[in-house]
């Protein structure tokens, strides 16, 4: 087969700079309410329900995940499993997600984990969201040690864009183009995956939507 021009492309790393870097990114259009096929990117689902919400305008893909009204329900997802990314290079993710107005007494974490299955995490990277809170805070964790700031933005029942970015000076959160946080110490050391979770603290629905996400890691090596 003649592909005129595609070799070249590949070869010069114009289309993708696979050998370094890797970028996977879900709009959540595809894919079903099944754990392992949630999303286009295959979601694993950890307790609590996830279904597909429709009928947001400019927001084709959404699902929702949610606790029950049964107390203490902790409904989570991750990405395949535990070791995905090395938090030791430059990396980067974006979680665009809806907390509604039910989550005001829940916990809400969205970032990175070495556990998709525990509450609270070892080690991670993550926007949190405590019973006690209204505002996001920034956390960075590791070995069971934490630092945590507060973003002074509002946990409000709209879509909101939280973004961490990671290199060799430390971490720093975003949320909606705003800088919220810079930490240098507590940095995970361990492998970790992308995760979110939602948990209630009371008889009440707690319900995040999730619209998109996306994740890049750089200086890996293939040969």
């Amino acid at each position: 087969m003649d592909l005129p021009g595609l070799l070249p492309l590949a070869e010069s790393h114009q289309l993708c700079a696979f050998q370094n870097n890797i970028y996977i990114e879900d709009d959540f259009l595809g894919g079903i309410a099944t754990s392992g096929s949630i999303g286009q990117l295959g979601w694993n689902q950890y307790g609590g329900v996830i279904t597909s919400y429709v009928g947001i305008p400019d927001h084709p893909g959404v699902y929702q995940m949610y606790t029950t009204t049964a107390v203490g329900t902790n409904a989570r997802l991750s990405l395949h499993r535990s070791d995905l990314v090395d938090p030791l290079r430059k990396i980067a993710f974006v979680w665009h997600i809806m907390p509604l107005a039910s989550t005001a007494s829940a916990t809400i974490r969205a970032g990175l984990g070495n556990s998709a299955t525990e509450g609270v995490l070892d080690h991670g990277i993550y926007f949190e969201k405590l019973p006690t809170d209204s505002t996001w805070f920034c956390v960075t964790r590791s070995g069971g040690v934490q630092t945590r700031t507060d973003s002074g933005i509002e946990v409000s029942g709209k879509f909101t864009t939280l973004v961490m970015e990671k290199d060799e000076h430390g971490s720093r959160f975003y949320i909606d183009r705003v800088p919220v946080g810079r930490h240098t110490l507590n940095l995970p050391t361990v492998l970790v995956c992308p995760w979110i979770s939602v948990r209630n603290s009371a008889a009440v629905n707690s319900i995040v939507l999730l619209d998109y996400f996306a994740l890049k890691l750089e200086g890996i090596k293939r040969t």
